[in-house]
């Protein structure tokens, strides 16, 4: 959403630059208002500029792994699977503990092994032993069907409450 944001905002201002170019006096005459204005106002223009800065790191910063397949090397040869089958497999081993929905889960690749980050909802308040068993489940599952390391599993358990929450930025 961000890059058709920036994607439009690039497109606007070459069509600022062809108006100003080709003469155009509205143009202009906006340019030297907007430059009076950062001017004549630097605290806001200051604000401003870190406003775009921190908007264009953002973009420029990419996680470690965008691809949508983790890659393991043997001597047979290279296999890809897809994170969709990894998150299936975590879906499929919270799916056995009863009163826990996966709002949201993460993997990570970080070398050759899999960070996974399981966001649940639980319908009552117990969390006790479950916990343990429910990481021990997704490590076992995962290592066993598709025979990559995992690093590590965090949960992160919210009331049925804050489900909605947690499916609003998928």
């Amino acid at each position: 959403m961000l890059r058709y944001i920036c994607g439009f905002a690039l497109i606007i201002f070459a069509v600022w630059i062809t108006l100003l170019a080709i003469g155009w006096n509205f143009a202009y005459e906006k340019s030297v208002y907007f430059i009076q204005w950062v001017t004549d106002k630097p605290l806001q223009s200051f604000f401003m500029a870190i406003g775009f800065f921190t908007i264009g790191f953002l973009l420029v910063n990419k996680r470690r792994s965008h691809s949508a397949f983790m890659v393991s090397k043997s001597t047979g040869g290279e296999v890809r699977i897809a994170f969709k089958a990894i998150q299936d497999l975590v879906l499929k081993s919270v799916a056995g503990f009863r009163g826990y929905r996966v709002a949201k889960c993460h993997i990570e690749q970080i070398d050759e092994e899999l960070m996974i980050s399981i966001y649940l909802s639980n319908d009552d308040y117990s969390f006790s032993d479950a916990m343990l068993e429910l990481q021990e489940s997704v490590r076992q599952n995962v290592e066993k069907y598709s025979g990559i390391k995992v690093k590590e599993v965090k949960l992160l358990i919210q009331p049925r409450r804050f489900y909605w929450l947690s499916t609003l930025r998928k």
